[in-house]
């Protein structure tokens, strides 16, 4: 068996401790893993110049997204935000707002919520950010042809289409 990454490494050692398993799965989520570790590491460091961790971008990107006049519930960014709790999204939403890149205020539709509304500073460096983010992202598929990376991405879908229902159903799995 050739040896190539790191997955190929790890599997090469446990066949020859247990050949009796079938690595395929593993060898996919392994290297999903892998490439998340790789990939988020190179999409942090794009955004240290601009001063945003990952999820502070995703919810500013998240507001620029929703178009004029760039606001939303925290509940609604709490989907997208990529953190697990509402407190470490208040925790962020504070921050950003103390850098004057989003303002908080209440809800005109709900007396007792709140309107998180991205500022124009906090549009421009969510643009700049955005350029710099998709360039990191764009550097890791260059030397991949296209139709590969077309390829990828549909089985990608699939495969995503059919964890997500599984984890929504039980978590635990």
């Amino acid at each position: 068996m050739p040896i190539g990454d790191l997955v190929d490494v790890t599997s090469h050692r446990l066949l020859g401790q247990r050949p009796d398993l079938d690595l395929t799965g593993w060898q996919l989520m392994a290297r999903c893993a892998r490439i998340v570790h790789l990939c988020t590491q190179a999409l942090t460091d794009a955004l240290k110049p601009f001063g945003l961790s990952q999820h502070e971008y995703v919810v500013l990107a998240s507001l620029r997204d929703l178009g004029p006049p760039y606001a939303s519930s925290p509940s609604r960014l709490l989907e997208v935000a990529l953190v697990t709790t509402s407190g470490g999204l208040t925790n962020m939403l504070h921050r950003l707002e103390d850098e004057g890149l989003i303002q908080r205020a209440p809800d005109p539709d709900d007396r007792r919520g709140v309107q998180v509304t991205l500022t124009d500073k906090g549009l421009e460096l969510v643009q700049q950010a955005t350029t710099h983010y998709i360039a990191a992202a764009n550097r890791f598929v260059a030397g991949v042809a296209r139709e590969q990376i077309d390829g990828l991405t549909q089985a990608l879908h699939l495969l995503l289409m059919s964890i997500e229902p599984v984890m929504l159903e039980d978590p635990s799995r």
